[in-house]
């Protein structure tokens, strides 16, 4: 025999169900600028089926290079966020590239997602060389000076390790009376010009008997970026030169009779390129009859007289006539 009816009454009861991150957000930015995550980008890889939205994001963990701020707040792993203030950013480290991650998770209530990726992807840049410093050189007078290679490349920065390609030449300066050539060889280089750095061979060729300070502002190129201009500083220091007799002092006198030779005699046949005053003077040679003598004492061969002592004389074999 049955019993009875009776009856199993079954309750279904609603559970909320935890978004559902479906897939990554990927964002691209360029090297050296930050990149930004919003609420919207977020809601572009987020379900729930009851339709809700996430209330706070937690941070799980961080790129290992660069840092990720929200609105400017440095953020560490396990921090939460809420909703209204999420604006994310990551600021890459100076002059890196490649793919960062990001990984987060959504809450809403009591539930609370699966981790979601940020793929921040950070594209290289290319940028400009840099001048370290400046080349500074000290020459002599009548003397070429050369700007070396390797002194070029010593101040030559380039953060993408970039080869130095080329140089501009921005300005050529003198200073002073200096006035000189900047040659690459034996080729005359001007203002404006570009030098491929494989056919480089710079020098400074000042004019004759000059000195002084002359500057040349240059960039260098990694062959698609120049640099900020630099300069290269050359000091011509100044050389004595011998001074040059340019003629011969000529005197006609009867036989025994003396012949005086004075300062002015010598002076006016004398130039020196730094316009010195004539200091003394040296015997190198005696030909001819008679002898020579300065204040009524012998010379002979080497001696050296004082100008403020010079009072010479050429004094005549007796009866005898000739050149001396």
């Amino acid at each position: 025999l049955y019993s009875k009816e009776g009856g199993i009454e079954i309750v279904v009861s609603e559970e909320n169900d935890a978004i559902r991150i479906t897939e990554n957000i990927e964002k691209e930015g360029m090297e050296d600028h930050r990149v930004s995550v919003s609420v919207e980008d977020i809601n572009g890889v987020s379900r729930d089926e009851e339709g809700d939205r996430f209330e706070r994001l937690e941070i799980v963990s961080l790129p290992s290079v660069g840092t990720v701020e929200n609105r400017g707040l440095l953020m560490e792993e396990g921090q939460l966020i809420r909703r209204g203030d999420l604006l994310l950013s990551y600021v890459p480290s100076e002059n890196e590239s490649g793919v960062y991650e990001i990984q987060y998770r959504l809450i809403e209530g009591t539930t609370i997602s699966e981790v979601g990726t940020m793929l921040l992807t950070i594209l290289a840049e290319n940028d400009a060389p840099e001048i370290g410093a400046e080349i500074g050189y000290v020459g002599s007078e009548d003397t070429r000076q050369v700007i070396a290679n390797e002194d070029l490349l010593a101040v030559y920065r380039d953060v993408e390790s970039s080869d130095l390609v080329s140089i501009n030449i921005v300005s050529i300066t003198h200073e002073g009376d200096l006035r000189g050539g900047l040659l690459n060889g034996e080729t005359d280089v001007v203002e404006g010009d570009e030098i491929g750095f494989e056919g480089l061979n710079l020098s400074y060729e000042p004019r004759a008997d000059l000195s002084g300070t002359m500057k040349i502002g240059y960039r260098v190129s990694d062959g698609e970026l120049y640099s900020e201009v630099g300069f290269i500083e050359i000091e011509v220091e100044a050389v004595n030169d011998a001074p040059s007799i340019v003629s011969t002092i000529e005197k006609r006198v009867s036989e025994d009779e003396r012949v005086g030779i004075y300062y002015e005699d010598i002076s006016s046949r004398v130039t020196d390129a730094e316009n010195d005053l004539l200091q003394a003077i040296q015997i190198v040679g005696i030909e001819g009859p008679g002898e020579l003598q300065n204040e009524g004492a012998v010379i002979n061969v080497e001696d050296v007289i004082d100008v403020a002592e010079l009072s010479l004389v050429v004094v005549p074999s007796e009866n005898e006539s000739g050149v001396v």
